[in-house]
């Protein structure tokens, strides 16, 4: 009779099935969290780079459009409207007028000079206090009481400066452009009537971004000159061209390399170097769409979004948040204006 091999099988103990099952869930939550680390390391790494490539893009399309400030087709005769009022200012034809944000012209508003930062105030209100504690209380003569009085009003002004600047430090957003250039139509003649010559005026500005959150989005006008209404017709009016912009700065430089601050317009303190610009700082600062940072930062130790810079402020930003930001910065040489009109 033979005998049943089945019975000489030896199988597994239910202990040793649990050990199983425990060592595989292991190692898949090992595999898991590898996983994650890497995928999340490798998103981040795309959205950075998505924000400098994007950031590019846009200063690549700035870069060509100022650099036509001011262009004119050979014998082109349509007039010259300076805008120098501000009734007439927006009918200028100045080839770039900068207009800053208005965060930064209430800055300078306020008095703050020489790069003053939050920390050079903080500093100098504590050092004025401690020379207000210094004077005893009941038996000051007149010149004490007024030197006393003196400091208290530097201090009041200098906490002025300060609530200011604070109010800045997270939101400095953003200046305008206005570019100007000459186009031409060669399809114009004396049986259709259309000019020949012709005049655009393109403008990029902030507005409402389409995602919540403490940013903007960026938007670009196209206007054509009107030569018998003497008035800009819109082409096309705030065209959306990219979202999370933090911060957009712009800063003008004479034939000397000196910076002109402020940024000149046809009515405003540097009118008359208006057509001798010869290159434009352009700073854009842009913000991820998702938190890359793991925790916020220190109140003590913010992250910085540093400006170009100019004799008000250096237009740095402070943020605690999880978000990234990163600044794309390049010069642009006039090639049309420099010289005059």
């Amino acid at each position: 009779m033979k005998k049943n091999k089945i019975n000489n099988i030896s199988g597994l103990t239910l202990i040793e099935i649990l050990i199983g099952v425990v060592i595989s869930t292991l190692m898949m939550a090992a595999m898991y969290t590898t996983y994650s680390i890497v995928n999340n390391s490798y998103s981040k790494v795309i959205d950075r780079a998505a924000i400098s490539r994007s950031g590019r893009d846009v200063v690549g399309m700035m870069l060509r459009e100022i650099r036509l400030s001011g262009y004119k087709y050979f014998g082109d005769d349509l007039p010259h409207y300076a805008g120098d009022s501000p009734d007439t200012l927006k009918d200028s034809h100045a080839p770039l007028i900068i207009t800053e944000s208005g965060p930064m012209q209430e800055l300078r508003g306020s008095g703050v000079i020489s790069l003053d930062t939050i920390t050079d105030l903080e500093s100098k209100i504590s050092d004025l206090e401690n020379d207000i504690a210094g004077f005893s209380t009941g038996d000051e003569n007149a010149d004490d009481l007024a030197e006393r009085d003196a400091l208290i009003n530097n201090k009041e002004n200098i906490e002025s400066k300060l609530t200011v600047l604070k109010s800045s430090a997270s939101n400095m957003c953003c200046d305008r452009i206005d570019i100007v250039y000459g186009g031409y139509d060669n399809t114009a003649t004396e049986d259709n009537g259309r000019d020949k010559f012709l005049r655009y005026k393109i403008t990029y500005q902030a507005g409402p971004s389409r995602e919540p959150g403490s940013h903007f989005a960026l938007y670009k006008t196209k206007k054509k000159w009107d030569q018998e209404e003497q008035e800009w017709k819109i082409e096309y009016e705030n065209e959306f061209v990219r979202d999370f912009l933090v911060d957009m700065e712009f800063v003008t430089t004479d034939l000397n390399g000196k910076i002109i601050d402020p940024p000149p317009t046809p009515i405003n303190s540097t009118s008359n170097k208006l057509y001798f610009i010869n290159s434009v700082d352009i700073k854009l600062s842009f913000k991820s769409k998702n938190e890359l940072f793991s925790e916020d930062a220190e109140d003590s130790k913010p992250r910085l979004v540093q400006g170009l810079g100019n004799v008000i402020t250096n237009r740095a930003m402070e943020f605690i948040d999880k978000y990234f930001r990163d600044s794309i910065i390049v010069t642009v040489h006039t090639r049309n204006i420099g010289g005059g009109i």
